[in-house]
């Protein structure tokens, strides 16, 4: 809910297999796109970022790395970690129901 334009972020994942790799940008706008919010950054996004936590620097988890635009530099998105919540949450709560029901 704090995200600001223009705070520190970090990107962790393993691009190109390379595991634990760390990546450094900021924020760059908040976006909606077919009813989806992400959060814009120069965080420089490769395969095998995507899936993998972007944090604050204080280590807060704000978003979870999705995509960039391939034809341009340092142009990365995530999806925020609210949005994140409001798809996991029910399917967390359908899976508990199923283990108490059985």
């Amino acid at each position: 809910d704090d995200v600001k334009i223009g705070q520190r972020v970090i990107a962790l994942g393993s691009p190109a297999g390379l595991e634990f790799t760390v990546t450094e940008g900021i924020v760059s706008s908040q976006r909606t796109e077919d009813g989806h919010e992400y959060i814009q950054t120069d965080v420089p996004i490769n395969p095998g970022n995507s899936g993998g936590p972007l944090v604050d620097a204080n280590g807060n988890v704000i978003g979870i790395n999705t995509k960039k635009l391939s034809a341009f530099e340092s142009l990365g998105f995530a999806i925020t970690s609210n949005e994140a919540e409001n798809v996991a949450d029910p399917i967390i709560e359908k899976d508990r129901a199923e283990i108490a029901a059985s």
